[in-house]
Parts: C-alpha cells; sequence; structure tokens
C-alpha cells in the first residue's frame, strides 16, 4: 500500500474544507483555509514596497468606527495566477484571517494585487501580514510575515466642526442674557409691563 504525499493530504484538506469555507462577509471560499508551507514551483511574490521585518504605521483617530489598512505584492507565475489572498493574525492569537485581493495593474501572469484588511477603531496594537498565492496548476507559495505595529499620533476623537458649534452657542448663551441686561440697564429697552403698552 503507498503512503500519502504531502501534496494529497493537503488536496485531501481543501476538499474537506471546501464547503465550510467563507463567511457572510466575505464571500470568498478560501476564507478560513489556513496554509502554512511554500511549495516549490509556486509564484513569485514581490513585496510593494520593499518587505521589512517590522514597520510602525501611524494613523490619526478623528472618531472613526473602523480602521482600514492596504497593503500590495506583485505576482509572478507563467502558468497563471488562480488567486492571491491577504492574510493577518493579531499578535497574541494563533489563527489567520484570510481576505481576498483584487488584482489592480498587469495580467493572469504578472500582476499587482491589493489586500486591505480593517478593524474596529480605537483598537490598537500589532499584527502580521503575508500573502498566499497559488497558480492554476494548483503550485502555491507563501511570503513571509510582516509585523505592523499599529498605533495612534494623532487622537482627536471629536469632529472640530461640532466643537466650532457648540463653542459659538455657549457664547451667545452667556452674552445674548448680558446684552439685554446692559440695554435694559441703561434704558435703551422698553418694559412693555411699566411703560403701558
Amino acid at each position: 500500500m503507498r503512503s500519502i504525499t504531502k501534496k494529497t493530504r493537503f488536496l485531501i484538506i481543501i476538499m474537506v474544507l471546501f464547503p465550510f469555507c467563507g463567511n457572510t462577509n466575505n464571500p470568498s471560499i478560501y476564507e478560513n483555509i489556513i496554509f502554512s508551507q511554500a511549495q516549490i514551483g509556486g509564484p513569485t511574490i514581490g513585496w510593494d514596497p520593499i518587505w521589512n521585518n517590522t514597520i510602525a504605521e501611524d494613523g490619526t483617530y478623528s472618531g472613526q468606527t473602523e480602521e482600514h489598512f492596504d497593503w500590495t505584492v506583485w505576482v509572478n507565475d507563467s502558468d497563471g495566477i488562480d488567486n492571491v489572498l491577504f492574510r493577518f493574525n493579531w499578535a497574541g492569537t494563533d489563527y489567520w484571517i484570510n481576505r481576498t485581493t483584487v488584482r489592480i495593474e498587469g495580467n493572469v501572469t504578472y500582476g499587482r494585487y491589493l489586500g486591505n484588511l480593517t478593524w474596529p477603531a480605537p483598537k490598537t496594537g500589532t499584527f502580521h501580514l503575508k500573502f498566499f498565492a497559488n497558480d492554476t496548476l494548483g503550485n502555491w507559495s507563501e511570503s513571509p510575515n510582516m509585523t505592523v505595529d499599529f498605533g495612534y499620533l494623532v487622537w482627536r476623537p471629536y469632529d472640530l466642526t461640532s466643537i466650532g458649534i457648540i463653542v459659538v452657542s455657549g457664547v451667545a448663551i452667556i452674552c445674548i442674557p448680558i446684552i439685554v441686561i446692559r440695554k435694559y440697564r441703561s434704558g435703551k429697552v422698553t418694559n412693555p409691563a411699566t411703560d403701558g403698552l
């Protein structure tokens, strides 16, 4: 009896998980499949901008409810690119979340792919990201991890227009009675009750 090869086990896992993949937020069939190693003969993945082990990403918080993070890679495979996934996980978690990407430049054998992730604001922290790609023959590759330290450099939780309206309203509420009282005391404002009107 022949033993099952790694590639065959991989295909069996894909076939078993296939009906359960995806969710209502992102209907990709590849949403929850977890890949962990690279295969020889898979697509070449090139970071854009160039890969760095760790980067710091500073955001501005101004009351938004969601953060949005984009990254692109170039993927090359003469057999044709089938899928490119953007993968990330928050530090301290042991699972990766997969997101489908969109080809924004190039063609089926060489293209630039955009991946993005979102999370509820104002959440800060460290997450890891990487890309997975497979070609039309089933060969696949995965890029090395990159760590992103995300935080807020500027914290403006209130809309400045709303603050301006509140300040002007507050000043008006205080100043108008003072002006009326002063005019009344100086005799420039008549009192209808005492003037017989």
